[in-house]
């Protein structure tokens, strides 16, 4: 029965330690897209702002900042969804035919002068 309440007490002791142990070490601020944007992304902008004597209310820099970091992040979506992709064949083949034009127009030149 002792070993029981010994056992008891230690696990409600380790739990209450936990519980104190316990902080928040990131936060997400905001999502766009796919995309987050990190509490310590804002800071360390802010940090980085202000040891360049960057000089501003520190609550409007941050938003600031948050704004400029999700305008960021969309323009990195939409350029996701607006790029081309082309494989090395249409390459290869775009390029045969470009030098063939260029072969053909170039032979013509030095012979129909």
């Amino acid at each position: 029965m002792l070993k029981k309440i010994i056992l008891l007490l230690t696990i409600s002791i380790m739990s209450v330690g936990i519980s104190f142990s316990q902080e928040i070490i990131d936060q997400v601020i905001a999502v766009v897209g796919n995309e987050i944007i990190l509490e310590s992304e804002i800071e360390n902008q802010y940090i980085q702002l202000m040891s360049q004597e960057y000089y501003s209310n520190s609550e409007d820099l941050k938003c600031d900042i948050l704004e400029e970091m999700m305008f960021q992040k969309l323009l990195f979506i939409q350029a996701g969804l607006d790029s081309v992709e082309i494989t090395k064949k249409e390459v290869e083949t775009e390029l045969d035919r470009l030098l063939g034009k260029n072969l053909k127009n170039f032979m013509e030149s030095l012979f129909w002068k």
